[in-house]
């Protein structure tokens, strides 16, 4: 039977994180779909007042923010209630980081279309004295918009493509003087395949570290894979002292002025990238023509005839200790999945093999010679 909370009769759930699980709901009264990210009661029953505090952080860092390119809050509960929800605009799109498992790299205009939607979504936190914090591409979806020109869409149809940023709840209120989130429990938060250096070091991030993110998540795009996920080190390690891995793409080049967009959104000082997402968002304007991003949604939908476009809503990210890599959330084996057994060997396991190789065809080689001694001695017998 079908959940009821409040005004809302929540059916199946679209995802679940550490701190709250997310359900697609029907209003009992006005029949609209929500979707409604609820605490998990055992968090409540132990008495985590930290979590809850957290909770209700994100209600209010998503309650005061209404943009195209933002997922929009509608309602929530209150401390007081024994039930602690958020009702949430329910996307019916395409999720970013589904679309790259399942097709691989995007096309240049397309990838560079919802890295400008992202960036000014961006812009309009850093207004709101606000820090994403964990931008990637399972936190960006694409849904369809009728005549919305509010996004500043390169193209002029009927139909738009508008980009959703979803999952405030690393958001940091930079004239908040409490305590901050960016640890918990002596674990970084965010993903570590897109966390800027600084991130992983202060709390004292500003919006130029979701700047950084915003171009990795851009490199995942036209690469297929992170920066980075090839690397024998350890995610901290290499995001602070690798260059940025070139990005093949025989098919359609990347062009020049891109990826010196690309290397000032990732540089390693923050200093050296763009002062503003509104920056990022006019440097990667010319890129963006032709874009087919309507076309993307509209044929995810016609290959799911019998069911909607999945929505994918991710709650929290996960909590990781910073020696770990909690990204790239996903099916295993699935194409472009960074994990693939295809992807390059790295240079120390390549010479285990190799030396373990040449051992056994050593031990091989002496039972054969041994073989034939016995035998000979067999003979003379």
């Amino acid at each position: 039977a079908n959940r009821k909370l409040g005004n809302y009769e929540l059916t199946n759930l679209l995802g679940s994180g550490g701190m709250g699980d997310v359900y697609r709901a029907r209003h009992s009264q006005f029949g609209r779909m929500r979707a409604v990210k609820v605490i998990k009661q055992h968090f409540v029953e132990a008495g985590h007042e930290e979590v809850i505090r957290r909770f209700y952080r994100e209600i209010q860092a998503v309650g005061a923010l209404d943009h195209p390119n933002i997922v929009v809050a509608i309602d929530s509960s209150t401390p007081a209630d024994p039930v602690h929800y958020l009702v949430m605009e329910y996307i019916d799109g395409l999720s970013v980081d589904e679309q790259i498992k399942r097709h691989g790299p995007m096309a240049i205009a397309d990838a560079c279309e919802i890295a400008r939607q992202a960036a000014l979504g961006l812009e309009y936190i850093r207004h709101h004295g606000m820090v994403h914090r964990d931008i990637k591409p399972s936190n960006l979806m694409v849904a369809l918009a009728q005549g919305d020109s509010s996004t500043g869409a390169v193209r002029d149809d009927r139909e738009r493509a508008v980009v959703k940023i979803l999952d405030l709840g690393l958001a940091l209120l930079a004239d908040d003087e409490g305590e901050r989130f960016t640890r918990f429990d002596d674990r970084a938060m965010g993903t570590g395949m897109y966390m800027a250096p600084e991130q992983w070091q202060t709390t004292s991030v500003d919006i130029r570290a979701d700047i950084y993110s915003l171009g990795c998540t851009l490199y995942h795009m036209l690469a297929g894979q992170p920066p980075f996920a090839d690397s024998d080190l350890r995610p901290r390690r290499a995001h602070e002292t690798l260059a940025l891995p070139k990005i093949h793409r025989p098919a359609e080049p990347l062009p020049r002025p891109l990826w010196n967009v690309l290397r000032k959104m990732t540089s390693k000082n923050p200093d050296e990238r763009y002062a503003s997402p509104g920056e990022v968002a006019a440097a990667l304007m010319p890129f963006c023509e032709g874009h087919g991003l309507a076309e993307l949604v509209h044929h995810r939908k016609d290959a799911l005839p019998s069911a909607p476009t999945r929505p994918v809503i991710h709650s929290d990210t996960k909590l990781a200790r910073s020696s770990e890599s909690d990204t790239l959330a996903g099916a295993r084996g699935a194409p472009w999945d960074w994990r693939d057994p295809r992807r390059k060997v790295s240079p120390l396991r390549r010479a285990a093999l190799i030396a373990g190789a040449l051992t056994a065809f050593c031990i091989c080689l002496w039972l054969a010679v041994a073989a034939g001694r016995q035998q000979g001695t067999i003979r003379k017998t």
